[in-house]
């Protein structure tokens, strides 16, 4: 009876294993862009504004928070859930561990050259990352509360202008290695269909690797998103024209 049970449990996570694997492409082809101007990351953006009556008797909305827009956020949770369901599977693996792992030649050697693949998939990618790091990497958003709205103004329109290096390295890095994330793929559905949890467990690990790119990109577009939204605040709440 255990034996029957162990033998479908592979089968099981052998099945997720695969779409786990082929789910990295169709990721990073819906992978968001940065917004292309402080007006429209806060547009697209759920203020949580608090009204303030001023002198004028005129009423102003000041945005005390913010979340980030639906189609950024979407990406993260669901990078956050393709990572977690990797790791569910290799903690459901964990049952028999200490079983034979699969020791063929042939596997084995596929194994290593799908190892190759993750490892030059992601080097590939940390040239781009690199280069997306390096646009203004000390830049730190100006608050109404100490700086003018010349200041602030002229922040923005930097920004705006650094939206567009953003978005063409992104895309020229998506096409670099599109192609190979599908080949990737391929290969990892292959292997993905071994029936040992220890060979699986190793099949998995190069996948979490190659996953790392969508982690990048989410943190990239985040970090690059948060400083166009907080900058659109200052503008706002320093009542800049």
């Amino acid at each position: 009876m255990m034996k029957k049970l162990i033998f479908f449990s592979v089968i099981f996570f052998g099945l997720l294993l695969q779409s786990s694997g082929q789910g990295i492409s169709t990721l990073l082809e819906k992978a968001p862009l940065v917004p292309n101007s402080c007006g429209e990351a806060y547009m697209a953006s759920t203020l949580k504004t608090e009204v303030e009556l001023l002198d004028n008797g005129t009423e102003f909305k000041r945005v005390k928070s913010w979340d980030a827009d639906a189609r950024v956020s979407k990406f993260g949770a669901e990078v956050d859930l393709w990572t977690e369901r990797i790791n569910a599977q290799l903690e459901g693996n964990s049952f028999s561990l200490t079983g034979e792992n699969e020791t063929d030649k042939d596997l084995r050697l596929q194994l290593t050259a799908l190892e190759k693949q993750a490892t030059e998939l992601l080097a590939q990618w940390n040239k781009y990352s690199e280069r997306l790091k390096n646009i203004n990497p000390d830049f730190i958003p100006l608050s109404d509360m100490d700086y003018g709205c010349d200041q602030i103004r002229a922040s923005a329109n930097k920004l705006t202008e650094n939206t567009k290096l953003y978005n063409a390295i992104l895309k020229e890095g998506r096409n670099a290695i599109m192609g190979k994330i599908k080949d990737f793929e391929v290969q990892f559905g292959q292997l993905a269909k071994v029936k040992s949890p220890l060979f699986n467990n190793e099949v998995l690990s190069h996948a979490l690797t190659v996953g790392l790119i969508l982690t990048d990109w989410n943190l990239i577009v985040n970090v690059a998103n948060t400083h166009l939204v907080d900058t659109a605040v200052s503008l706002n709440n320093g009542m800049c024209k």
